[in-house]
């Protein structure tokens, strides 16, 4: 996944740019949550909101349900990194925590893929 693997680069650098490690992150989980419900045929609004897709990702890989908590924050990344407030940097600790859930959710996901549907192409 290349969304994925630009945030692990990115973070094992001398000076991470946390934020954007977190936007990639968040990429990364959105693209995989999609596939899914591509994979599916479902339909669903064009957002970059991590809850309503996993919502609707919990009925064909219920696991999900378990990396929720860890999951949901990462919406925040996306918005985070086209409007940046004051205040709202992403630390190295988020950072690392929002590649760890998308490891985690690539997992899941690619459990519930044919190996066709697997390609690192996000």
């Amino acid at each position: 996944m290349r969304d994925l693997k630009a945030a692990g680069q990115l973070l094992n650098t001398e000076e991470p740019l946390s934020d954007v490690v977190g936007f990639h992150a968040q990429q990364a989980v959105e693209k995989l949550l999609k596939a899914l419900l591509v994979y599916h045929g479902v339909e669903f609004e064009k957002v970059h909101t991590i809850r309503y897709l996993m919502d609707l990702c919990v009925k064909y890989a219920g696991e999900l349900e378990l990396l929720r908590e860890h999951a949901e924050p990462l919406t925040r990344y996306a918005v985070q990194e086209r409007y940046p407030l004051p205040g709202s940097e992403v630390t190295i600790e988020e950072a690392v925590s929002a590649v760890e859930a998308a490891h985690r959710i690539r997992e899941v996901v690619f459990r519930h893929l044919p190996p066709d549907c697997r390609e690192d192409r996000t």
